[in-house]
């Protein structure tokens, strides 16, 4: 996502190596574009055949998530960015080698 222009809002912004499972609970990734939409992206990543969860991804769940992951100044602007529609959901999945297959999520 960083190489494609997008800054990492949660996490203080650290990047993590595909080839390193994630650690904790959350939101795996919280994006912003400085250019046309989707002005922001949440991403959850998974490694080999791992699934997404039942709720991962809802509206609910990143609603529910994203006020412990960003600062308030970008969870308005996140809130209104789902709210209009100029957001989307990515699933990021990681195989063995690090190689990262995006899927779009447009409805659970």
């Amino acid at each position: 996502m960083a190489s494609k222009g997008y800054t990492k809002l949660n996490h203080n912004g650290e990047l993590i190596d595909p080839l390193t499972k994630a650690k904790g609970k959350g939101i795996d990734g919280i994006w912003h574009d400085p250019g046309p939409p989707p002005k922001y992206i949440v991403s959850e990543t998974k490694y080999g055949s791992s699934k997404l969860g039942k709720e991962q991804l809802s509206d609910q769940w990143i609603n529910k998530n994203l006020k412990d992951a960003v600062s308030e100044k970008d969870l308005n602007a996140i809130q209104k960015a789902l709210d209009k529609g100029t957001s989307e959901k990515q699933l990021l999945k990681v195989d063995d080698k690090g190689k990262v297959i995006t899927e779009i999520i447009t409805k659970k």
